[in-house]
């Protein structure tokens, strides 16, 4: 999921063994695309998982964007309002990480019927007990990590946007006052959106908007 508009960005990573192994090592949304962001979620997954062979980059989209859009349409946000953006990422930013650990867990265990029913989390482990074995060929460092089987890359100009960021100041004393008043990880049937109108009435005290 790339959002420039709302400056959300997730970037699934998948990891290969010997054999792809398709397990998700670590899916998170951010409110940046910034190499450092995408660089700490890496080390991460390698702490967890240990070192990739090789690594995938996948793109992802998200029911929350219509729902974003909806929230644009009946005029209760602005994405050129620091304010709005705010109170949205303070809401949105825990629910799309909490359904993207639901969805990671959900999918490295569901069973692959081109891998023999296998799972991506059976695959990795298999992929683990295969590596112990010595192997007979040597690495190029030149070549390490490529992926030779995988798809050929493009540029995305969304890797290179330069995203605002919020006024520091502000954004400390918004989001102060939101986590007096409001958990964003509290029961909603509309994904959130009620929990977000709610928060911009919140930071009417701090902002007089």
């Amino acid at each position: 999921m790339k959002k420039v508009q709302h400056r959300l960005f997730a970037e699934p990573k998948r990891r290969n063994f010997v054999r792809s192994s398709r397990k998700i090592m670590y899916l998170k949304a951010s409110t940046n695309n910034k190499a450092i962001t995408v660089f700490s979620s890496f080390l991460v997954a390698v702490n967890e998982f240990g070192l990739p062979k090789r690594v995938r980059s996948d793109k992802v989209s998200s029911n929350y964007y219509a729902a974003f859009r909806h929230l644009e349409d009946i005029g209760e946000l602005d994405p050129d309002l620091d304010v709005h953006l705010i109170c949205l990422h303070y809401v949105m930013i825990p629910r799309i990480n909490m359904h993207l650990h639901l969805f990671r867990r959900t999918w490295d265990n569901h069973p692959m019927s081109s891998e023999s029913n296998k799972s991506p989390q059976q695959l990795w482990i298999s992929g683990l007990l295969l590596n112990q074995r010595p192997l007979t060929d040597t690495e190029d460092d030149h070549t390490f990590g490529i992926d030779w089987d995988g798809p050929v890359g493009t540029a995305d100009p969304a890797n290179h946007v330069s995203v605002p960021e919020a006024d520091t100041p502000l954004k400390a004393a918004i989001e102060a006052r939101l986590q007096e008043t409001i958990n964003p990880l509290q029961p909603s049937t509309c994904f959130g959106l009620d929990l977000y109108i709610k928060a911009t009435q919140e930071v009417q005290f701090v902002t007089g908007m």
